[in-house]
This record gives C-alpha cells, sequence and structure tokens, in this order.
C-alpha cells in the first residue's frame, strides 16, 4: 500500500489530510515521527500521512476511530494480503468457499466460513481496543483487478451470524462497500483494468 501511496504522489496526486490532530495520533504513530525530528504531523501531505500510519500498524475503523494492526510474528503490514493462490487452496479445502469472478480478472469470496479463514490470518486485533465496530456482511477478501483508486484503508467486523467462536476482522484498502457479484457488474469503477 506505501508503494502505491508513493505512486500516486510522484504522480502529482494528492489526498486531503486525515483529521486527526498529532496530539491524538496512537502513540506508535507517534514514536515514528519522533525518529524524524524534522517530521511535523500537521503539515505534511494526506498521501504521506496515510502511508506513516499503515507502516505503524495503525488503520480506521468503519466506526472512524483508529486501531493497531498486529501482525503475525515476521510479517509486516505489506504482508497482510492473502495471495490468490492461498485463497484458492481454502476454496479447495473447504465445501463452504466459493470463489467467484467479476469483470476480466477481479475475484472475490463470495461466501466462507469465518473459522474457515482464520487459520490463514496474518494479522490481529485487541478487541478490547476496537470500541463499537459494526458487523458487516459483505466481502471479507477481493483481488480488485488493478483498481487504481487510492488506498484509503477501513477495518470491518466481518464475523458469520452462524459462527460465534472465532471474529474476523477485514482490512478494506478502498472504502466502496462490495458485497458480491451484482457489486461486481454495477459498478465498473471497483473492477477496472489498468490501462495499458
Amino acid at each position: 500500500m506505501v508503494g502505491r501511496l508513493y505512486k500516486i504522489w510522484s504522480s502529482g496526486g494528492s489526498m486531503d489530510p486525515l483529521p486527526i490532530a498529532e496530539k491524538a495520533l496512537p502513540q506508535v504513530a507517534k514514536n515514528r515521527l519522533v525518529q524524524f525530528d524534522s517530521l511535523q504531523w500537521g503539515v505534511l501531505p494526506g498521501l504521506v500521512q496515510r502511508a506513516i500510519l499503515w507502516d505503524t500498524g495503525i488503520v480506521m475503523t468503519s466506526s472512524s476511530d483508529y486501531v493497531q494492526i498486529l501482525t503475525v510474528c515476521g510479517q509486516t503490514m505489506a504482508d497482510l494480503m492473502l495471495d490468490v493462490a492461498v485463497v484458492q487452496d481454502i476454496v479447495s479445502n473447504s465445501s463452504t468457499c466459493v470463489l467467484s469472478k467479476c469483470g476480466g480478472n477481479a475475484q472475490f469470496l463470495e461466501s466462507c466460513l469465518t473459522d474457515v479463514i482464520v487459520p490463514s490470518v496474518r494479522c490481529f486485533v485487541d478487541k478490547t481496543t476496537l470500541g463499537t465496530v459494526p458487523s458487516f456482511s459483505g466481502v471479507y477478501w477481493a483481488a480488485d483487478g488493478g483498481n487504481e483508486e487510492a488506498p484509503a484503508p477501513v477495518l470491518r467486523d466481518h464475523t458469520s451470524l452462524n459462527t460465534s467462536v472465532n471474529k474476523l476482522y477485514a482490512i478494506h484498502l478502498v472504502d466502496k462497500v462490495f458485497s458480491g457479484v451484482r457489486s461486481g457488474e454495477n459498478d465498473h469503477s471497483l473492477w477496472r483494468r489498468k490501462p495499458k
């Protein structure tokens, strides 16, 4: 994600600064700023602010709070996205999972019980720090086929209604709600291919 933000910034793109004051930043983000004496949160471009938050593991929840993402040992925030090969393996070993396509090269998990996905996750969240995050019934894994929209990560609760053992939170890099095949057919901006 940081690479995508840098690409947007280096090509002249921008995003509005985030509506959070430096004093309200989570401590891990404040610590990152301290590492670079000349960085002041309030004057950083919005793209740089987002890169710092992502790199330090801070993501906004769907209820507009910031939460710390904790990665599995040896992983970084750059390693969180499950590769399509991992998802295909999950699907091939479970009768409850369906990997669907939307458009040319977009793929998404149309249905899959939370318990089937949990062993493959690469990060976790301390639930005691979350506050209230409303449950969301849409797709919790998708490969967008080349969406060029600026990433704006948001954490959503995707716990299956029939599963009470595990809670599954997913980080969406694009804040458009995607709920399945009809979304892919009706909103091609979510699934456009990169120009050649």
